[in-house]
């Protein structure tokens, strides 16, 4: 109970006071206060010691004696605060982070329903910092689950709950010590895209809200329980779509829409190679060639996935689905999506139409190719390649902005066209098989990282 000068204070004078120092009615002007919570006892014995924990944003998490907390809660990696116990049953909120980073109502059954009667140490007093967030992180090489500082969103940026992130080549890279984060992200947790729920917003922030769900394009530490991004750089999930769904969606459409259109102007009725359309990438970018009206041959190399590619693709538009050793004969193509890198060259130079654009976004088999420059000049060719993870906010922003107003208005309206194929999930603790699944090739689509 609240108390002043030993009297018990009024049960909704009780309740306005807590929320004004957590900062729902007026913020304190400290950036954490510290709440202590005292268990009551059902034996009549003294309550136990009191537990802290820390406001973060309009969410409560704990300090110290943690796992009991949890226990008592009946919850798992979240922490837990009662508002006011007036002898009758939880009168006020659960404050809930971690995972779920949402408030629910105390009164009635359940788990949220946890006996903490006294409420002490209101004082706005700093807490210090202390790790709270479990994350994939790369340690010589290796991967494992360990705790972080919380993540604080700045200028534009969003604190999310994670739910699902995506695994791309990238973080197959990383974990080589092949492919540094770029400035500013976190350069020991992987994870380049990710979906959940906003849980606090950075100052200046004007499009999302605390609770929405969104999915967002991020530079690192995307595998992890929170993750900040930019709200520049996220997008809303549309109800149509998972977690794991949302989770394996920015990289790979913002990737293959941006070196489809923007890089290579594909246009209604040209005709589009895709090489490895199996994987994350080449799938979403048969699917939205497919989609924008153009012809699209793509290569498989395993023949087991080949009529589910081409079942997929036909949904969007015409595709054809053809081994790796075949595409030259189906050619010209006016557009190639090169996803395996060195190997294809030559052979997609010679099957390249007048005009024809060669965008090189992977090269998982290999780097060093050999070039007819004048093929490629007799067929006034251009051949670039491209990278979406350094690029300064502005570059990627500008590309997920196009993904938002040209591909998720068909996601929103439940358009069967264009679908998330999720290969496999794992949860986020469990990411060495994660990984090792995705090395293992032969899948189609995303392996995604979950939490429950």
């Amino acid at each position: 109970m609240l108390t002043q000068g030993g009297e018990i204070l009024d049960v909704e004078v009780q309740r306005r006071c807590l929320l004004r120092q957590l900062g729902e009615i007026a913020r304190p002007r400290v950036e954490r206060a510290v709440l202590e919570l005292v268990e009551d006892g059902d034996d009549g014995q003294d309550p136990v010691p009191a537990r802290r924990a820390r406001r973060h944003g309009r969410r409560l998490e704990c300090i110290g004696e943690a796992e009991q907390e949890h226990r008592l809660a009946g919850i798992q990696n979240d922490a837990v605060a009662v508002v006011v116990d007036e002898g009758q049953g939880a009168l006020g909120e659960l404050v809930i982070g971690g995972r779920h980073a949402r408030k629910v109502p105390l009164a009635g059954p359940g788990p949220a329903a946890v006996p903490f009667a006294q409420v002490r140490g209101l004082a706005g007093r700093r807490c210090p910092r202390v790790p709270a967030v479990r994350a994939v992180t790369v340690v010589d090489g290796h991967l494992e689950w360990r705790v972080h500082p919380d993540p604080e969103p700045g200028a534009g940026e969003l604190l999310i709950d994670v739910r699902a992130a995506g695994l791309n080549s990238g973080d197959m890279a990383q974990r080589l010590g092949l492919y540094a984060a770029p400035p500013g992200s976190p350069s020991d947790i992987p994870g380049m895209e990710l979906a959940g729920e906003v849980v606090a917003l950075g100052r200046d922030v004007q499009r999302f809200s605390v609770g929405d769900r969104v999915m967002a394009l991020v530079g690192g530490g995307g595998q992890a329980e929170l993750a900040l991004a930019h709200e520049r750089v996220t997008l809303p999930v549309p109800s149509t779509l998972t977690w794991p769904e949302a989770g394996g969606f920015p990289e790979i459409f913002t990737t293959a829409h941006d070196a489809l259109f923007t890089q290579c102007g594909l246009r209604l009725g040209e005709h589009a190679l895709v090489h490895g359309a199996a994987g994350g990438v080449g799938i979403a970018g048969v699917q939205l060639a497919a989609d924008a009206g153009a012809r699209v041959t793509a290569t498989v190399r395993n023949p087991d996935l080949r009529d589910d590619v081409a079942a997929i693709g036909a949904r969007a538009g015409r595709t054809a689905v053809v081994a790796p050793e075949e595409f030259v004969d189906r050619g010209p193509f006016d557009v190639v999506l090169e996803l395996i890198g060195a190997p294809n060259i030559p052979s997609d130079l010679d099957a390249l139409a007048l005009d024809g654009r060669i965008v090189v976004i992977g090269v998982g088999g290999g780097g060093n190719a050999e070039l007819n420059l004048l093929t490629l000049m007799a067929k006034r060719g251009r051949i670039h390649a491209s990278l979406l993870r350094p690029r300064p906010l502005e570059g990627k922003a500008r590309a997920v902005q196009l993904v938002d107003a040209n591909v998720l208005p068909f996601l929103d309206d439940g358009d069967a066209r264009l679908e998330v194929p999720v290969a496999a999930t794992y949860p986020m603790q469990e990411a060495d098989a994660a990984y090792d699944r995705f090395l293992a090739g032969g899948k189609l689509g995303k392996i995604v990282l979950t939490r429950d």
